[in-house]
Parts: structure tokens; C-alpha cells; sequence
């Protein structure tokens, strides 16, 4: 006679707001010996100023923005509307 297994329910918690990671660490030193050794070490950086590097001469800017201002009046005046005038009546032939 053979007799089927009911499969196991297994019920986690994440209600919790501790994690007991002993059990993991265990298993990462066992796995790549050494490696608690790396874990608290971080290389601060610091905060470089780099406004001054990629600045543009006031000659430079100023000719940008006259082209810009130039672009704008291009662009306006392509945009007029044309004004046509249709007369009342219109003859063909």
C-alpha cells in the first residue's frame, strides 16, 4: 500500500522588524572565507568643485544667446500668417 505525503505548509513571519542574520553570516564565512573582513570597510569621497572647469567666457556666452535671439525672429517671422483676399464673385474662363 502506498501512502502519499501531504506537502508542508511553512509559515514565515515578516511581521518582524529584527532579522537575525547570525545564520547567514555563518554561511558566508564558511562559503568566502575572509569576507567579514570586507564588510565594514567603505572609501569616503570627497566633493569635488568642478564649477570653475567647464565654465564658458562671457564672449561665448553672449554670442550663444545672441544666436538664440536671432533663431526666435527667424522663427517669427516664418510664422506670419499670409493675408489673402478672395473677391465676392469669382469668374473661370
Amino acid at each position: 500500500m502506498v501512502v502519499a505525503k501531504q506537502p508542508k505548509t511553512r509559515v514565515v513571519d515578516t511581521r518582524s522588524s529584527d532579522v537575525d542574520l547570525s545564520k547567514s553570516d555563518e554561511r558566508l564565512s564558511n562559503f568566502v572565507p575572509g569576507a567579514s573582513d570586507l564588510r565594514g570597510e567603505r572609501q569616503k569621497l570627497k566633493k569635488q568643485d568642478n564649477r570653475g572647469n567647464f565654465g564658458k567666457s562671457a564672449r561665448e556666452k553672449d554670442r550663444l544667446a545672441q544666436e538664440r535671439m536671432r533663431r526666435q525672429q527667424e522663427m517669427a517671422a516664418k510664422k506670419k500668417q499670409l493675408e489673402i483676399t478672395i473677391p465676392d464673385t469669382i469668374t473661370v474662363g
